[in-house]
């Protein structure tokens, strides 16, 4: 393939708002309330609706969190805004230095002022952002920060939120209608959250990186956008050369020196490539697919220099994977190959945690062995689940780094003004969809993106969404989740397309001509055997992603850091689970670990029989089917009755859910009256069979009951599933009840 260099300069003189970008800085001081880190040791204070100051522990999880002291509630406790407040030194660095305070989030929006001067505004919830404030402070001076944060009600008509369609008043709102509460918001964070830091950048840095690899033309493009935020003109040189994360020896292509002119106050845009990669598939990021305890993930590093007549104005560097998620026909590819992706939802105000992404353990690093969140995405994958959808918000940078090195997958899902309230608006939400894109786009866990969580209304204004994020990031797939049937497709205003996401509904076939997603099913207090069971179904029936709502509801204590008593969807009010008992180890695991294992082998007859499945529709399972589990679970549950001589034929469904490797062999065997007692048959293998990785094929075992003179004795038939000489499954829980006659 000719290498072809493309340089493209792009004149941007307005700053979007967007994620702290942690690569290059000069400084970044954490400004919590202890002021560790900072210049002055003054903490926050905080007044609601122009009151009295107070104390307050910030971020602490926001002003509504229980770890406040007094705690200050959601709903009687502000009317409509409070100010944050503290002193704070700039740092002198360097000459021309560009400093900036940088937000995790402020919920529900938020007007920043130094000296009671307005710097920046920000309007939406959970999304980071970055306010400017180098024209208004002097390095070396004292001066207060201030922070205004809105209450939701801010925003809301009625119990629907609108903004006004005026870029001059982006934050008006009829406040006399709020009527009331909202469901589903039960710790939901208010004011400022994640974090809050004063960061230091060089004159002329790298404000914006995209790593955009592709596995399909064997190429990589990046696109950078260099600022020069100095009162001259600068002519700078942009270096890049590639590096390992994994500290490994691959060849890299080299990347020619561009350079380019930036006016004095403006940025250019600088897109190089395609660049031929040519390291080939064991180069790319991988999911971590079958699960391996060991495996980290393939990484790599792009450093980028900017400087100026020999001078290095910056260094910058991006971890990246080489990695391409796209749609097939019916389902979804990584790296051009087929991969069931099974899912699980978590919504953060839900969790049991204000603020949990960024407080609960379960989400930070580890402190110790089996702990924070490298754990818990092997405690998902442990389970056979190899993705979450983040339910109407944003992981954290970290959560996606723990997730890239961990070959653990991610669907991020816009920020909308509420579950089931939320209405299109042409300001807030494509800001919310394009914030979320700047966040995520460089992480190969993010598969792709949910535009919105069970949205209202009809899908004229929510289409043109599809456009905004192709703007941003048009790299990955797109859904929007519980709008519409399986397999309902939605085109944009003027390119792209989104497929919907079905929750609560029957599971039909595909027949093979559009991707069908269950974003959500078998929602009850003792349904994790359940969501198992049908899991194999929808396995059976080509569903390309499905997930139950949700895993912490059948397994409170899951998370390291939450149990019964902490979490919050008291609906399902199920159980913690121990070890042994009915958590690991137990039969009900042990249920959902088959059924989602990516070698299952399967009994196709058994599946179809009406009486093993539930009956889903409108999140209403089956009574007799209700339930299942927990210290009772029988699978299968309707076994059939042969006679002597009868010839048992049994359709088998072998899965491959590998990512790599095409052959597979089906060894069976059966036993009378256990699965260790005396051997009755030894069937013929079957193959090897042509398996492709993420597909799965019919076979057909036939034999003749053989005779006994036992009455009603049992008949264990086990398969195992052979790939590369090794089994990589075994089903051992099928019997048969053989007569006499």
């Amino acid at each position: 393939m000719k290498k072809t260099i493309i340089v493209m300069i792009v004149m941007r003189i307005a700053v979007a708002a967007q994620a702290s970008l942690s690569h290059g800085m000069l400084a970044e001081i954490d400004l919590a309330s202890d002021g560790a880190g900072s210049t002055t040791g003054t903490g926050w204070t905080l007044s609601a609706d122009g009151g009295p100051a107070r104390p307050i522990k910030v971020p602490g999880g926001g002003w509504n969190s229980d770890w406040q002291d007094p705690r200050i509630d959601t709903m009687s406790g502000v009317k409509d805004y409070v100010v944050y407040e503290r002193k704070i030194t700039v740092p002198q660095i360097a000459a021309d230095q560009v400093t900036k305070i940088s937000f995790g989030a402020v919920n529900y929006g938020a007007e920043v002022l130094i000296n009671d001067k307005p710097v920046g505004t920000h309007a939406g919830p959970l999304t980071p952002f970055e306010t400017e404030i180098t024209g208004v402070v002097e390095p070396g001076k004292e001066c207060t920060l201030k922070v205004k944060a809105y209450h939701r009600r801010h925003y809301m008509d009625g119990s629907i939120c609108t903004v006004p369609v005026s870029i001059d008043n982006p934050l008006g709102a009829d406040k006399e209608k709020w009527t009331g509460t909202w469901w589903g918001q039960d710790r939901f964070a208010y004011g400022i959250i994640k974090y809050v830091k004063l960061v230091v950048y060089p004159a002329v840095h790298v404000e914006d990186l995209f790593i955009k690899p592709s596995v399909t033309h064997d190429s990589l493009t990046v696109v950078a956008s260099i600022r020069n935020s100095t009162a001259a003109d600068k002519a700078v040189v942009l270096s890049g050369r590639f590096s390992s994360w994994n500290q490994a020896a691959w060849k890299y292509p080299t990347i020619p020196d561009m350079v380019l002119t930036i006016p004095a106050g403006a940025a250019a845009q600088v897109v190089v490539g395609p660049i031929r990669w040519g390291l080939g598939p064991q180069s790319y990021w991988w999911p971590n697919m079958p699960f391996r305890e060991d495996y980290v993930a393939t990484l790599h590093n792009l450093a980028l220099d900017v400087k100026e007549a020999g001078k290095t104005w910056q260094s910058y560097t991006q971890q990246f994977g080489f990695c391409e998620h796209t749609e097939g026909p019916y389902y979804y590819q990584v790296n051009g190959v087929r991969m069931l992706q099974i899912g699980d939802v978590t919504t953060e105000s839900q969790i049991g945690y204000y603020d949990s992404y960024a407080t609960l353990p379960a989400f930070q690093p580890p402190t110790g062995p089996g702990t924070g969140c490298p754990e818990t995405w092997r405690r998902y994958m442990r389970c056979g689940i190899n993705s979450i959808r983040v339910s109407c918000g944003l992981p954290t940078e970290y959560m996606m780094q723990a997730a890239d090195e961990a070959g653990f997958m991610l669907i991020p899902e816009a920020v909308t003004f509420g579950n089931m309230t939320a209405r299109y608006e042409n300001i807030h939400h494509p800001r919310t969809v394009r914030e979320m894109g700047w966040l995520c786009r460089n992480h190969p866990c993010v598969m792709r993106y949910s535009l919105g969580n069970e949205i209202r209304g009809g899908m004229d204004g929510w289409r043109s969404l599809i456009d905004v994020m192709l703007e941003v990031d048009d790299t990955r797939p797109l859904i929007f989740e519980h709008q519409g049937g399986p397999g309902d497709k939605y085109l944009g205003v003027k390119h792209g397309h989104a497929y919907s996401g079905s929750h609560y509904g029957p599971i039909t076939k595909n027949p093979g001509k559009a991707i069908y997603n269950m974003g959500e099913c078998c929602w009850g207090t003792d349904d994790m055997a359940e969501f198992a069971v049908v899991a194999m179904r929808m396995r059976l029936y080509d569903w390309a992603y499905f997930a139950p709502w949700c895993w912490l509801n059948y397994w409170p204590n899951f998370f390291q850091g939450i149990d019964h008593d902490k979490h919050v969807l008291k609906e399902h009010n199920s159980v913690d689970r121990h070890d042994n008992t009915n958590g690991w180890g137990s039969p009900v695991v042990n249920l959902a670990q088959r059924a989602l294992h990516p070698y299952l082998v399967l009994d196709v007859g058994i599946m179809e029989d009406s009486k093993n499945l539930p009956n889903i529709t409108n999140g209403q399972q089956a009574t007799e089917w209700h339930k299942i589990g927990e210290g009772n679970v029988r699978w299968p549950r309707n076994l059939p009755c042969y006679a002597r001589g009868d010839t048992v034929e049994r359709r088998i469904e072998i899965f491959n859910g590998g990512l790599a490797g095409s052959k597979l062999s089906l060894k069976w065997s059966a036993h009378w009256d256990s699965l260790s007692g005396p051997m009755a048959l030894v069937g013929e293998t079957l193959g090897p069979l042509e398996i492709q990785p993420g597909f799965h094929i019919t076979q057909t075992i036939r034999f003749p009951v053989p005779a006994t003179d036992k009455v009603d004795r049992r008949l264990y038939l086990v398969m195992e599933s052979i790939k590369d000489g090794a089994v990589v499954y075994t089903e051992d829980r099928i019997y048969f009840t053989v007569g006499i006659q």
